[in-house]
């Protein structure tokens, strides 16, 4: 049975990547250089990778296969229904985006509004679930690829610059924010454990062994060795040798 909140969360973070393909294959349409009618029919593309990535994520959702990740997730879903209101306000302004500065202050007033922390927490908590294919490492260079863009067409103001010096700032942070709360997730609580085998059962029910609890959850990868106590005891004989 799936988790309502996080479903919606998912949901929301969906529509809002629609949106931005959207956006871009309007920038696309809208400019009158083969060049960057090319670049933001790319951008369009990577948000359309975005998009696979969110169906997936919402599928093992509705099969109740992702965890409630948030502590406040109504404040998540009414801090993301705003960001689609501030998209949804963009598209309806109608200006021309044939101004190429023009079309990149909308993108970079896009990117902004898409850097809300729930995506990168999703694309970094998540990763185990969707095989290792998250967006957050292709997630810098979407935005650098904005950037150098516009240093291609010698846009010039300090402005954007500015944007785009916080834009990886923020993403940056988010990220950082991300991993910070996955390790919580993954320490804090009580944690079942057989008082035997030691084998710990996971949010599904399934118990399985500590080093394959904890990597699912982690980037942390195990190498086994022998602490001395356990080799004096199962092999005496190497511990006579030393």
């Amino acid at each position: 049975m799936s988790n309502t909140k996080i479903t919606e969360i998912i949901e929301i973070c969906l529509q809002l990547e629609t949106k931005a393909e959207f956006s871009y294959q309007l920038l696309s349409e809208s400019t009158q250089s083969e060049e960057l009618m090319k670049f933001w029919q790319s951008m369009a593309h990577q948000e359309a990778n975005h998009i696979n990535y969110w169906q997936k994520v919402l599928a093992l959702s509705e099969k109740g296969n992702i965890p409630e990740i948030f502590d406040y997730p109504d404040k998540i879903i009414s801090q993301l229904n705003d960001l689609k209101k501030q998209v949804a306000a963009l598209l309806d302004k109608n200006e021309s985006y044939q101004d190429i500065a023009a079309s990149f202050l909308f993108a970079y007033k896009l990117e902004f509004i898409l850097m809300h922390p729930a995506f990168a927490a999703l694309f970094i908590l998540l990763r185990k679930e969707t095989g290792n294919k998250s967006p957050v490492d292709a997630y810098h260079a979407h935005i650098n690829g904005l950037i150098d863009m516009l240093h291609q067409h010698q846009i010039e103001k300090p402005e954007f610059e500015l944007i785009g010096d916080l834009m990886n700032q923020l993403w940056e942070r988010n990220t950082d924010l991300a991993n910070e709360l996955a390790e919580i997730k993954m320490l804090r609580g009580l944690v079942p454990i057989c008082m035997h085998c030691k084998k710990m059962r996971d949010d599904k029910g399934y118990w399985n062994r500590l080093e394959k609890y904890i990597e699912d959850r982690s980037d942390v990868t195990f190498s086994h060795g022998i602490c001395p106590d356990c080799l004096e005891k199962y092999y005496p004989e190497l511990k006579e040798k030393e």
